[in-house]
């Protein structure tokens, strides 16, 4: 859970970086159909970016002596020291774990919504009357709604247009349907799904919305019969009818914007150069989100982190084909190999604590516990330096055997000598 939490905070970042930058430097240009590329290309790798820490070949070093750079990279070492065990409590645990409930929960609601969307419409188009068959299909619906469009069909009624509006209208909807807009929309749909909790992705979702749109407004005005004013007035006429929320409908979006966009004049070709701005800040979000092996790095100051260094010294220097050792609560270690191949292990069974035995060589002690409290009838509880408590039934064997795994014998104390002069 703890790392889909953090995955999670890295896509919201990852989506507020494409979103800011769009706003900023991107939708005052009036070259659509690349920012649209943009926004959909942007939001997809905002998936993939976080995993970079998960790729092998992208680990890379801590840069000495070069403080700008590290600040960069300093992502992973945060979140090291907050996934440390050793340094987190239970009330941490509880957290994160309330919070992915409450993911899962909105998760779960965002999809039963998306879902009776898709009932909705395909409801709609079941009543609905086809005017016209073909590869793009039109249809009649006898409600109060604005024209749409969903896939190859579009949906109107004739009865709310003038004749001369109908043919704008469906001149409108055909370039929804022939530059696959839905595709669009059910994507940022989907993502916001799983983002709901992002309020740049539901920025994002308006952005992209807003953008097919001006793309859509372009192309009408392109049209040698189109009148810019009387497309305009028709988009004032239709603005107040109802939505269906999934599909591409005619009147979304500001207004004011839309006019003002249409109004606008084309942006110069010298300002296509922007777009290459954003090839770097893709590779430097990949490297901010990649672990790093850090070199002259101090080792941390705990239980864990003093018996994970034992582990990589000892264990690395007797088995050069070993890159690292990550070691995780109740006895489970990762061996990272130099090939990039990862082996886990359980010690808490036998038969993986024999296999890591005859590979790796014998582990040394772990680390001792503060206290060991007889509860009676052979239970014990194991109150750890990290905070963290355990209880042991001795009376059953695979208990006894973590027990005797984990806790180190305790050293019989010697005992005070006398004071002969006060025999």
């Amino acid at each position: 859970m703890t790392d889909i939490f953090f995955y999670s905070i890295k896509v919201a970042l990852c989506l507020g970086i494409v979103y800011l930058f769009y706003i900023v430097a991107l939708r005052r240009l009036t070259f659509y159909t690349a920012n649209r590329w943009f926004l959909g290309t942007g939001s997809v790798l905002a998936l993939f970016i976080p995993l970079a820490s998960y790729i092998p070949f992208l680990q890379i070093r801590e840069v000495n002596n070069v403080p700008s750079i590290n600040a960069l990279l300093g992502w992973n070492k945060v979140q090291v020291l907050l996934l440390d065990p050793s340094q987190s409590n239970s009330f941490w645990q509880d957290g994160v774990n309330l919070i992915s409930i409450i993911f899962l929960v909105g998760t779960a609601i965002l999809g039963s919504k998306l879902l009776m969307q898709l009932v909705a419409f395909y409801r709609i188009r079941h009543s609905a009357s086809l005017l016209k068959d073909g590869a793009v299909k039109i249809y009649q619906v006898n409600k109060p709604i604005a024209p749409f469009s969903f896939g190859n069909h579009i949906f109107l009624n004739q009865q709310l247009l003038e004749p001369y509006e109908i043919r704008q209208v469906i001149d409108h909807e055909q370039v929804h349907v022939r530059q696959k807009h839905t595709l669009d929309v059910l994507w940022m749909e989907c993502l916001l799904v799983f983002n709901w909790y992002n309020p740049f992705a539901w920025l994002l979702k308006q952005a992209v919305r807003e953008n097919l749109e001006f793309i859509v407004d372009r192309e009408v005005l392109l049209q040698d019969y189109s009148d810019k004013k009387g497309y305009q007035y028709l988009l004032l006429k239709i603005i107040g009818l109802s939505n269906v929320s999934i599909a591409n409908p005619f009147n979304i979006s500001s207004l004011k914007t839309r006019i003002h966009m249409m109004n606008r004049k084309p942006s110069n070709a010298g300002a296509r150069g922007i777009y290459f701005l954003v090839l770097p800040m893709l590779i430097l979000l990949t490297f901010t989100f990649c672990n790093r092996n850090q070199e002259d790095a101090s080792p941390v100051k705990t239980a864990k982190g003093l018996r994970e260094t034992q582990l990589n010294q000892n264990l690395i220097e007797k088995n050069m084909q070993i890159n690292k050792i990550n070691v995780q609560p109740d006895s489970l270690f990762t061996v990272e190999l130099g090939s990039g191949k990862k082996e886990k292990y359980n010690l808490s069974d036998k038969k993986d604590d024999d296999l890591f035995e005859v590979r790796y060589d014998q582990l040394p002690p772990p680390p001792p516990p503060i206290v060991i409290k007889p509860l009676g009838n052979n239970v014990f509880e194991v109150d750890y330096n990290t905070g963290k408590k355990e209880t042991y039934n001795l009376n059953n064997k695979s208990e006894a055997e973590i027990f005797r795994k984990k806790v180190p014998p305790p050293q019989t104390p010697v005992p005070a000598s006398k004071d002969i002069d006060g025999e």
